[in-house]
């Protein structure tokens, strides 16, 4: 690709605007020193993120096309004067073939600078004249020739002005994943069953361990049943028959019983 002088880009420019502002004088410099970060007092920043152009590595001499070719503008207006000044940097691209640190200066075809110089002139009539512009007319197709965009390898996205970064007015905007704030709750459950006695057996004198009355009119004590404690605080009976006061009175009650007997039989 032949490479434009910045004469070429004059002319060009020279004559969109006296067609959009016949009135008007306006100029186009290049100007290396731009920065994005630092705008001058007086001075309009804006910039075109997909623009066409070529790049050559002065290494390796591998060659590459990029529609995300990045020019920065620095616009000045005087309304009094009826007089503008517009300064322009293209931002480079790295050879992604070698390992040669150095961004390269892109290379445009002459319908390259007509569609950037005529976006450029939007901007002027917008920003300086105050303009409701219509850009529906402009061809902006956005290519991805041999591969994705490879942004650490751009300039403008490692400035951060690219899409997908936090960048100025022309920019799109950067919506990032929400997170995660923290832990999720954690729920622990655990259970205390309260000590209960409902369920545990009255003592009970029937079996081997009562006395067996046969043809005796006595009560039975089958069925008999022990004071109920419900209650932590109630005491344990673990292995005994009956309270101490109960086996005094059946032993008192034994002993009139064989007494009677002896009686009956005698």
């Amino acid at each position: 690709m032949k490479r434009l002088t910045m004469d070429f880009w004059r002319r060009v420019f020279k004559k969109q605007m006296h067609e959009a502002k016949p009135n008007d004088l306006w100029r186009l410099t290049m100007d290396l020193r731009l920065d994005f970060h630092s705008v001058e007092p007086g001075w309009t920043e804006t910039f075109q993120e997909h623009a066409h152009g070529r790049f050559t590595c002065s290494g390796c001499l591998h060659s590459w096309s990029s529609h995300q070719v990045l020019i920065l503008f620095h616009i000045q207006w005087d309304s009094s004067e009826r007089q503008g000044h517009v300064r322009m940097k293209p931002l480079g691209q790295r050879c992604h073939e070698c390992s040669l640190d150095t961004y390269e200066e892109p290379q445009f075809s002459e319908d390259d600078v007509a569609n950037i110089l005529k976006e450029l002139i939007l901007d002027i009539r917008e920003n300086c004249y105050g303009e409701q512009v219509d850009r529906s007319q402009l061809s902006r197709v956005v290519c991805h020739e041999g591969g994705p965009h490879k942004r650490e390898f751009c300039e403008g996205c490692q400035l951060g002005i690219h899409k997908g970064q936090q960048g100025r007015s022309k920019q799109a905007e950067h919506r990032g994943k929400p997170q995660s704030t923290g832990y999720p709750a954690t729920i622990i459950q655990i259970e205390t069953p309260s000590p209960s006695f409902l369920g545990s057996s009255a003592p009970s004198f029937t079996g081997s361990s009562a006395p067996s009355f046969a043809r005796s009119s006595a009560p039975s004590f089958t069925g008999f049943s022990a004071p109920s404690f419900t209650g932590s605080s109630a005491p344990s009976f673990t292995g005994s028959s009956v309270p101490i006061q109960s086996c005094n009175c059946c032993l008192c009650f034994i002993i009139i019983i064989i007494i009677f007997i002896v009686w009956y039989w005698g």
